[in-house]
């Protein structure tokens, strides 16, 4: 997203700082903590991995109640308790003979309750991992309560896939192979009931909030829920095509949610047994289904190596995870709705940071609303954030630890012998605000604050670069020199979209290519990017340009397919050695962090793998200097350093002071662009535009024609506008502008 240029007061402006890049150790030591800009897209986002305590697939993970530890069983026989907070082991347990097919903890976090293929249900201690009872089944004979583990079971093989407790942790029910749930005593070992009546494998069992209804899925491809108390049927619930592999209650106990083979989710209303809706979405089995907290998210895990998010009231697909290399087996939520838990076939747990899904839902748009009535609601509305901050090396001269968080380049304020001790424990520091609404794609992170566990000590985190922050966040400190914005000029404001007459020749052979990308797929939005392409568009037509001459990409018509196609199919066999060639680009543009080289990204671009998704500059200029064309004007209102505005930056890595050397352009190419070096490109909300591209409209508006007495015409004006923000903007030419004297006209 652009930095955005407003009319603020003098006493807002003093102290502020240039964004973008590093701070003096002074201005750090006075400035209170600054607001972080974070695309939404981030606010749901991969934790951490917990690796190294299977050998075989996982096939079962829970979340204890107060989130603390998340319990995994592999297909290898153990189970492991992680601590949620480190991803440490806790503890390892070797559990079964064979796969552990289910993990369970009871209501009050103190017995996690283990399934197996060995036929047996172990209770154990969370806190010490010791075995408290194992429930054996005895496939010919029955049942059996026992305390000694491992008894020799006569008759074929009948393992246990699933257990649940019931809510007041009296009540253990568990599903096997052999069709039937078995409800059990905790306390005795003893069998309470058997319920009879699927016919197939039973995969999954859950008891509703109250207690009062069981509910056990089955590959029979149906659903049956029964009477808790007495274990007689209430109702089968039938429309699988297929098994169902995972049942759910809603946290009020209406919805029942199943996932099956078939592909799909049902949310089935309880009480009358009717299905609510059918979700689709993934391609493969759906595995494990589980509601939030809150019953307003419902989490899927699929062998097509994807977990959704679904809005349970819609019925619509809230975003996709992907990041697992095997199929997910499980999915458990915690009860602060914040962590999400996943397993599966690459022996690895996931934890999902689910921190702004509320903020995410709240950001949504309604069909109904107008986007006045949208950002009315929407301007005030902030969640509580936390997260995990990964402290990198501790810089003395400047008393912190420097950090990154979803792009932004931080320095956590730390005291040198408080460092010493954070670093046994830096694992542990966590980061803290409200996330605010700052645009469709973007959140704020205000308030922020680094705390450390062990002590409770608070620290402030100031932002020293990377991603965008909001013009109204610039931190208070010792007060620099003072640019105090001009006034705007409301009819310079109205002139621009009052295109001239310009009595325009008509150019049949001259051709152009506007792209203007303000709204990307998952990432922040770059302002007023495609309104200033129209305008553009519209400044051509007026110039003489053929409007079958212009194409016209924004936004999702943007993508890298379609911009290679332009410039690669559509323009080289269009143009003539007659031919003026013209290129507008207005959006992001993003460095590639090891060799600095500069990319355009598209619509479906991601500065984290630019090499596959990002459209190179150098290539870029090689195919323009390779077109019969007379003259190729290139016009960039964009950045490439990493250092906010109108550029982006993969995750991890650092804004470039220094970009790669550019290529040597063709003598019939001249470019004009936004920036020079590592500046970034700002947009003025005031104007509506970008700062560029406003005054090089009102350039040719004003009566300039060529590229060089442009650049010499908005040079000073945008430097100027860049100076009231305390940042540095100026417009750079490829050639020097006495050397284009009389070349590259735009208007003839």
């Amino acid at each position: 997203m652009r930095q955005l240029l407003t009319i603020i007061t003098v006493s807002a402006l003093v102290g502020a700082v240039a964004i973008g890049g590093a701070q003096s150790a002074g201005k750090e030591n006075s400035a209170r903590s600054a607001p972080i800009t974070i695309p939404v897209s981030d606010l749901i986002r991969k934790d951490k991995i917990l690796e190294g305590g299977h050998a075989k697939e996982v096939k079962a993970v829970s979340i204890s109640p107060d989130g603390t530890m998340v319990a995994s069983g592999g297909a290898d026989g153990t189970v492991v308790l992680w601590d949620a907070a480190t991803g440490n082991k806790a503890q390892v347990i070797d559990a079964h003979f064979k796969d552990v097919e289910a993990v369970s903890f009871g209501p009050d976090g103190k017995m996690l309750a283990t399934a197996g293929r060995d036929n047996t249900i172990v209770l154990w201690n969370t806190a010490t991992g010791k075995e408290i009872a194992t429930l054996e089944v005895q496939p010919r004979k029955g049942l059996a309560g026992s305390i000694g583990r491992w008894k020799s079971l006569a008759g074929a093989s009948q393992w246990v896939v699933t257990v649940a407790f019931s809510p007041d942790g009296k009540s253990l029910a568990s599903g096997s192979s052999g069709k039937v749930v078995i409800l059990w005593d905790v306390k005795t070992g003893e069998q309470e009931k058997i319920l009879e009546g699927h016919a197939g494998r039973v995969r999954s069992v859950a008891f509703s909030p109250d207690g009062k209804v069981l509910a056990s899925g089955s590959e029979d491809n149906t659903v049956i829920l029964w009477d808790a108390a007495t274990g007689n049927e209430i109702r089968t619930l039938e429309g699988h095509s297929y098994s169902v592999n995972s049942v759910c209650f809603s946290p009020d106990g209406k919805i029942l949610a199943s996932g099956s083979d078939d592909n799909s989710i049902t949310l089935w209303d309880v009480k009358t047994g009717e299905k609510n809706r059918v979700l689709k979405g993934h391609a493969e089995s759906v595995r494990s289904v589980m509601f939030s907290a809150d019953g307003k998210t419902l989490a899927s895990g699929s062998s097509d190596k994807t977990i959704i998010l679904w809005d349970v009231s819609a019925g619509s697909l809230i975003k996709k995870l992907e990041g697992q290399e095997g199929p997910v087996q499980s999915v458990s939520f915690g009860r602060d709705g914040r962590l999400l838990a996943s397993g599966g076939g690459d022996k690895t747990i996931s934890l999902w940071d689910l921190s702004g899904l509320k903020l995410t839902a709240a950001l949504r748009k309604g069909e109904f609303e107008t986007t006045k009535e949208f950002e009315e609601r929407v301007k005030n509305k902030g969640v509580s954030y936390a997260s995990i901050i990964a402290l990198g090396k501790y810089d003395a001269d400047r008393a912190g630890f420097e950090a990154e968080l979803s792009g932004n380049i931080v320095l956590v304020r730390v005291p040198r012998e408080r460092a010493k001790e954070i670093i046994s424990h830096k694992e542990k520091i966590r980061i803290e605000g409200t996330l605010r609404y700052f645009d469709p794609a973007t959140t704020e992170l205000t308030n922020a604050v680094v705390i450390d566990p062990v002590s409770r000590e608070r620290y402030a985190v100031i932002r020293t670069g990377g991603g965008p922050v909001a013009a109204s966040a610039a931190p208070e400190a010792s007060a620099p020199p003072v640019y105090v914005p001009k006034a705007v000029d409301p009819v310079a404001v109205e002139n621009i979209h009052e295109i001239p007459d310009f009595k325009a020749k008509a150019r049949p052979d001259d051709l152009a290519v506007v792209i203007g990308i303000e709204n990307y797929r998952g990432l922040p939005k770059s302002d007023f990017s495609k309104s200033d392409a129209g305008l553009m568009k519209d400044y051509l037509k007026a110039m003489g340009f053929p409007e079958r001459n212009i194409a016209f990409l924004t936004d999702e018509k943007a993508s890298l397919s379609d911009i290679k196609k332009t410039m690669e199919l559509w323009l080289p066999n269009k143009v003539k050695k007659e031919s003026m060639v013209l290129i507008y680009y207005s959006g992001h543009g993003a460095p590639e962090p090891a060799s600095g080289d500069a990319y355009i990204v598209p619509y479906d671009g991601d500065p984290n793998y630019l090499s596959v998704t990002g459209y190179p500059i150098k290539i870029m200029y090689e195919r323009l200097g390779k077109l019969p064309a007379a003259e190729v004007v290139v016009l960039l209102d964009s950045c490439f350093s990493g250092s906010g505005g109108r550029s982006l930056l993969a995750k991890g890595a650092r804004p470039l002071v220094m970009v790669a050397e550019p290529p040597v352009l063709a003598t019939n190419i001249a470019v004009l662009s936004a920036t020079q070096g590592s500046q970034i490109s700002t947009s003025s909300s005031e104007k509506g535009h970008g700062v560029f591209t406003f005054y090089f409209l009102k350039a040719v508006r004003d009566g300039r024609k060529t590229i060089g007495d442009i650049y010499e015409y908005i040079r000073p004006l945008i430097e100027d506008e860049a100076r009231a923000m305390n940042v540095q903007q100026s417009p750079s030419l490829s050639f020097e502008p006495e050397k284009l004297k009389g070349k590259f006209s735009l208007r003839k």
